[in-house]
């Protein structure tokens, strides 16, 4: 997956649900003696929430830039997503001629055949131009939400590098245009941090260690010694868990690494025995971070491998590189594919490797999200060191489980949740109203020194400015002598509802440059703006999403909607979109979100066991998707 420098969704609505909302909610009727085009929006996911934001889009856009074009918009809102869209396009001609779709169901449905032969979405790489790029300022849409949305409806020749197979991501047609996203963040419940006596502060990476932040360092979750001064003004002292007096630091613009994490939650859960100090049924930020995923494209074979027990370490960059194909910028992590290229190729990797730090394996990036939830007693794998023998215990900081996750939440019984911004309104409305925010999720991060002590065998996060820690973030020199630092990338999954704009094939021809119109301005400044009043949708621009004055605008539920937009610029689809349908990983993601995360067995059993059940379910998939 390239990046640009930088689930739970209700999809089987039947055909009579879809109908019992066509024709209600509706925009305004087509003015009278109107002689332009009319186009029909069938528009879904608009909820409570949503409706007021979408009826002022359409509005705005009828009453301001559609007059321009000579367009009318007519609206049919659906307040959740249907399973009906493939009758609408592979059909002689489609009810609509606009449609939203989810990631979710957009691979699926960009392989059908439709009407006038493969594909049943117009390309629209072609409407594109310059000036269309300047008003939707696309330069600002981060790269990877574009690939989300690339797609080759046809497949590639059996004897291409990739096999007979459609490409998506990089380098394929875009066939739909992103609209309304959500994403994975960090939900942290605010009142219990207060109590805890940790000291919020919202500041940026880059002012770290300047102005009134002189003595603020980077990290998301910190604790300074007393003897080391406030790191800011106000900041105010409590005691750790050892009863060392310090000023504990929760920064919610930068991410917290592996051990912060860890550590913050299990300080909650000394004082709260029973209860769990963090909730994730998702690993994505994990694996990610250091370049890893589930899935890895196998070149010679011409086909994906099961990728979550392979321990070759990956890399970070050091300098401008190119390996495999891929450019490369200094600071950016290798994706999977190109570093099992560099590791079997000798030659190729002694020339850059002092452009190169090693950055964990995907094995050990799933290890370490495994561990949160397995309990303290239990085994979580026994070939987990160097040697591969060693045996690690779970960390026992998650509930061992993913159910119910928001009622932990908003029950206070978990302070730090990992769950998409779609559930920013509904926490909103209940007895957490006013008492959570959100942060980036958890990135891999080296500190000088390390993170980490042990006392009397047990683990506890080093003190800034206590017995000759720093806590300075750590660097390597590249061969320019620039300090890199030692980092993964914060990059996390959009919602399985995050849907696009499309046009069907199969409506007039003569409509489709009309329906773009709209599609872009849409997607463009204006529409976004409009769209993220409902506070369900993160603006494509990251100008306008992580710009202080929306992230101030009396609209927003949350005082750091800067994290939504940060997480959005770094974020792409969950492993349920990879290929065309979801079920390709039944019958191994049950077992691994059951009875690894219990600890009933160890993720090394579950890795012998199910690789080939996983790899047999992956060989089916047609598709290839470039850079993963």
């Amino acid at each position: 997956m390239r990046k640009a420098k930088i689930i739970s969704a209700i999809l089987a609505i039947g055909l009579s649900v879809a109908t019992m909302f066509t024709g209600c909610n509706k925009g305004p009727d087509v003015p009278e003696g109107f002689d332009g085009t009319v186009l029909t929006f069938y528009a879904t996911y608009v909820n409570q929430y949503a409706q007021s934001a979408y009826n002022e889009l359409i509005d705005t856009y009828n009453n301001g830039q559609g007059k321009e074009d000579n367009i009318f918009v007519d609206m049919t809102p659906n307040p959740a997503g249907v399973n009906n869209l493939r009758s609408f396009l592979t059909g002689n001609s489609s009810r609509y001629d606009i449609l939203s779709v989810s990631n979710m169901q957009f691979k699926g449905l960009a392989m059908e055949e439709g009407r006038s032969g493969s594909g049943v979405f117009v390309p629209l790489d072609d409407y594109l131009t310059d000036e269309v790029k300047t008003e939707m300022a696309w330069d600002q849409i981060s790269e990877s939400q574009i690939n989300v949305w690339r797609f080759n409806s046809e497949k590639s020749a059996a004897d291409s590098d990739m096999g007979a197979k459609h490409l998506a991501g990089e380098g394929a047609e875009l066939l739909a245009m992103p609209f309304n996203s959500a994403v994975q963040v960090l939900f942290y419940n605010t009142e219990i941090f207060s109590e805890m006596g940790i000291n919020m502060i919202s500041v940026a990476e880059t002012e770290c260690g300047t102005g009134n932040y002189a003595k603020l360092l980077p990290h998301g979750y910190a604790e300074y010694a007393e003897t080391y001064g406030a790191p800011f003004e106000g900041a105010k002292l409590s005691e750790n868990d050892l009863g060392e007096s310090v000023y504990k630091v929760f920064n919610n613009r930068i991410p917290m690494n592996w051990e912060e994490l860890r550590c913050l939650a299990r300080s909650f859960q000394r004082e709260n025995p029973g209860k769990y100090g963090y909730m994730s049924e998702w690993w994505f930020n994990y694996g990610w971070s250091v370049g890893g995923d589930c899935i890895g494209w196998n070149s010679e074979t011409k086909k994906y491998d099961f990728s979550i027990g392979d321990k070759d370490k990956n890399f970070l960059a050091l300098n401008d590189v190119t390996v495999n194909g891929t450019s490369y910028t200094k600071g950016e992590v290798l994706n999977y594919e190109d570093m099992k290229w560099l590791r079997g190729n000798a030659a190729e990797y002694n020339k850059i490797a002092e452009d190169l730090y090693e950055l964990p394996s995907m094995y050990e990036a799933f290890l370490e999200f495994n561990r949160l939830g397995i309990p303290t007693n239990k085994v979580a794998a026994t070939d987990a060191g160097e040697s591969g023998k060693e045996t690690v215990n779970g960390y026992g900081v998650a509930k061992p489980t993913t159910t119910n996750r928001s009622r932990e939440f908003t029950s206070g019984d978990s302070p730090m949740l990992c769950e998409t911004t779609d559930n920013i309104n509904s926490y909103d409305q209940g007895a957490i109203s006013g008492k959570f925010d959100i942060a980036p999720l958890a990135q891999y991060r080296e500190y000088e020194g390390g993170s980490v002590r042990t006392v009397d065998g047990e683990e506890y996060l080093n003190v800034i400015g206590a017995n000759n820690w720093t806590g300075e973030l750590k660097t390597v020199k590249n061969s320019e002598d620039e300090d890199v630092a030692c980092c993964g990338e914060a990059i996390t999954a959009l919602s399985k509802d995050a849907s696009a704009l499309a046009i069907p094939k199969n409506i007039d021809p003569e409509k489709y440059d009309d329906a773009f119109k709209f599609i872009s301005w849409a997607c463009g400044p204006e529409g976004q703006t409009i769209l993220s009043k409902g506070n369900t949708c993160i603006p494509n621009q990251a100008n306008i999403g992580m710009s202080e004055e929306f992230n101030d605008s009396a609209d927003r539920v949350i005082e750091n909607q800067w994290a939504a937009s940060f997480a959005f610029q770094n974020s792409f689809v969950g492993d349920w979109s990879y290929f065309n349908i979801e079920t390709w990983i039944n019958g191994w993601s049950g077992p691994l979100n059951d009875d690894v995360r219990r600890g009933e067995i160890s993720l090394t059993k579950f890795i012998n066991d199910y690789t080939k059940t996983a790899e047999q379910a992956i060989s089916t998939m047609q598709i290839r998707i470039k850079g993963k």
